[in-house]
């Protein structure tokens, strides 16, 4: 069960890691992503769009590198954060 667990922990941290680093080496992405979710105007900000590629890379070491409740508050993020961009 602990390896599942890992497993799941470490494919998740993976795909942040290239969602943000691919987020951070094309301008346009981050701009046409946020505009296909169809965020509100409030949330839809260059402030967003300018931290969004480092907020994935943050939760994502914070879901390699911690342990606890923090792990369990990051692993929250983190599935509500793919489920609110499924279901846009």
């Amino acid at each position: 069960m602990n390896v599942i667990v890992a497993s799941v922990l470490w494919s998740l941290a993976l795909l942040l890691i290239a969602s943000g680093v691919a987020k951070l080496l094309t301008s346009k992405t981050d701009e046409s992503a946020l505009n296909v979710m169809a965020l509100p105007a409030m949330v839809n900000t260059r402030t967003v769009r300018t931290a969004l590629p480092w907020v994935e890379i943050l939760l994502a070491l914070t879901l390699l590198l911690s342990s606890g409740i923090v792990l369990w508050a990051a692993t929250a993020a983190t599935v509500c954060c793919s489920w609110r961009s499924r279901c846009s």
